[in-house]
């Protein structure tokens, strides 16, 4: 709860001037997030279904708070409070369970999103970005410590990429240090500094995701069109890198290997969250933590 509303107090905070230049009467502002895979989970049946599919979530942040209407994706309208949910300071809409689920299982591009609060609506078009075909990294088995590392790829036009990966070591203590590292860029590399890579260990789950929409950065302007400012987002399916482990240094063992006492494994939607929380930060201008 006190994770909730602090990310509550983060958008009200650093949304102010978006307030202000939405008109007097729909000062809102919506982020919408639509999400391809070619697979979903049905916890009904507790099963992977694989069918193609889009998912579609957002959040409403306005003072003082409207009533969500509907989340309409091309002639599919999503409405009703099955659809939304209120938080401190804003409002969440779209996918949140087997139960009320946003998903659309064809035409997925162009993408058609219209939003509407008590409000008013807020409309916009969205193409979903190709896949990432190929990676490449500056280095594929050993990384020296203090070393920089290199992350590229080829095959996506997205507008923009959030990058992510792992680096597990043991500190000067010799107990489990589990970091991660994501950042965003508009070009087809990012180079993490070799500052980071202090300690004997490893990197893993290396993970590129391509993200078409305003590109997060404060004063960025929206990509949907009515009452209030409305930033739309469409991500392509995650190219996940499937090599071995990375050694940095001369790994956890010494030995120039990676010990397995190290069980860390990352959440899929815990990652979402993480990049879908730094987008709207960084648009709206708040610290990142």
């Amino acid at each position: 709860m006190k994770k909730l509303i602090l990310l509550s107090i983060l958008l009200i905070v650093g949304c102010d001037e978006l307030l202000d230049e939405a008109n007097d009467s729909a000062s809102q502002i919506i982020f919408v997030h639509a999400e391809h895979a070619y697979s979903y989970n049905d916890y009904y049946i507790n099963e992977t279904v694989y069918e193609e599919n889009t998912d579609v979530w957002g959040v409403v942040i306005s003072d003082p708070m409207p009533e969500f209407t509907h989340l309409k994706l091309n002639e599919t309208v999503f409405s009703g409070d099955d659809y939304s949910i209120i938080y401190p300071g804003h409002i969440g809409f779209g996918s949140f369970d087997n139960d009320s689920t946003a998903r659309i299982t064809s035409n997925f591009t162009p993408l058609d999103v219209e939003v509407k609060t008590s409000q008013g609506k807020v409309n916009g078009t969205i193409s979903l970005p190709d896949s990432i075909m190929t990676l490449g990294l500056s280095e594929t088995s050993n990384l020296p410590l203090s070393t920089p590392f290199t992350i590229s790829w080829a095959g996506s036009d997205a507008d923009f990429y959030s990058v992510y990966f792992n680096y597990d070591y043991k500190d000067e203590n010799d107990d489990w240090q589990y970091e991660s590292f994501e950042e965003m860029t508009s070009d087809n590399s990012f180079t993490f500094p070799g500052s980071i890579f202090s300690y004997n260990g490893g990197i893993k789950y290396i993970r590129i995701q391509p993200i078409n929409g305003s590109v997060p950065q404060e004063g960025a302007e929206g990509n949907m069109s009515g009452d209030g400012s409305g930033f739309l987002y469409y991500w392509a399916n995650t190219y996940n890198y499937e090599g071995d482990d990375i050694i940095v240094g001369s790994g956890t063992n010494g030995n120039g290997r990676i010990s397995n006492t190290s069980t860390f494994h990352p959440n899929e939607q815990e990652l979402k969250q993480r990049i879908r929380k730094k987008i709207e930060n960084r648009i709206l201008g708040n610290e990142e933590y």
